[in-house]
């Protein structure tokens, strides 16, 4: 499967000597998840990075990922070397990579769309940035298709999150619903006529294992409405996995971008996309019935 690298003005690339330094660092990042107490205590000599750890795998993290800058974190050396290392030369710029991506596909979805008003579902919405800030850059622009959005989060606090930045962002609220749920299939939030054009589900997948990703791609897909877009993604597998996994304990389950697409095709998908930046720590795929 033939993944398709994006290019935008505004992604995050590593140059030349980064990509150098990444070599130099990766069996270090190997001997330090070899010894995870060892890399826990070196991790959190950034207050940063500590947050992120013990935040892990929820929307608090991935806003704090979102949000770093090297010029506005201000700390002792040992801190922001630490800091910039993990979220500039390894995940983190990446994290913020796909979030652009999905951010291009949701525009282009909303954009191409023939119908008045347009139907959207977020699974595992968390902040719901992508989805909140693409129809708020619509707005700004004129889009006047009536757009109503789903957000779907198992945690109160994501949600009343997303509900504070679809406040800041100046959109109409009374388009936007905010349920609470577990989510391992999407009939639940289909009904009463709701439709979706759209379904939005990244950063989910990474925890649903093989049997679990097929029941509710299979669910998605049978919910969509006709012409329905599906625009999810998957970790990749890739050098930083182990210390992922040991020292910060982001625990998920890595898909190859073939993987990805099996369980896509085997749902019923009929047109798959894939979708990365150079490195491909992150894929993201648009599946169309």
């Amino acid at each position: 499967m033939k993944v398709r690298i994006m290019h935008f003005p505004d992604f995050e690339y590593n140059v030349y000597w980064i990509l150098l330094l990444r070599l130099f660092l990766h069996p270090i990042m190997k001997f330090f998840a070899s010894f995870p107490w060892l890399g826990k205590i070196f991790f959190e000599k950034s207050q940063y990075c500590k947050f992120i750890r013990e935040k892990a795998m929820s929307y608090v993290a991935l806003e704090k990922i979102y949000s770093y800058s090297w010029r506005q974190y201000n700390a002792n050396i040992l801190d922001r070397i630490i800091t910039y290392t993990w979220l500039n030369i390894f995940n983190g710029f990446s994290t913020r990579n796909r979030l652009k991506i999905v951010k291009k596909l949701l525009r282009d979805a909303l954009l191409l769309s023939q119908k008045d008003e347009i139907n959207v579902l977020s699974l595992g919405a968390g902040s719901a940035r992508s989805i909140l800030e693409v129809v708020s850059q619509l707005r700004r622009e004129g889009f006047s298709k009536k757009i109503k959005i789903k957000l779907i989060d198992s945690s109160r606090d994501a949600l009343n999150f997303s509900r504070k930045l679809a406040e800041e962002l100046k959109l109409e609220t009374g388009d936007i619903e905010w349920h609470r749920g577990l989510i391992d299939t999407v009939d639940i939030f289909c009904k009463n006529g709701f439709k979706p054009d759209i379904i939005e589900m990244v950063g989910l997948l990474d925890y649903f294992n093989h049997q679990e990703a097929l029941k509710l791609f299979q669910s998605i897909r049978e919910n969509l409405a006709q012409k329905g877009i599906l625009i999810t993604g998957n970790v990749n597998k890739n050098p930083e996995e182990k210390f992922i996994r040991e020292i910060i304990e982001w625990n998920m389950i890595y898909r190859r971008p073939n993987q990805l697409e099996d369980l896509l095709l085997t749902s019923g998908f009929n047109e798959v996309k894939m979708f990365s930046d150079k490195i491909m720590t992150h894929i993201v795929a648009e599946g169309k019935v």
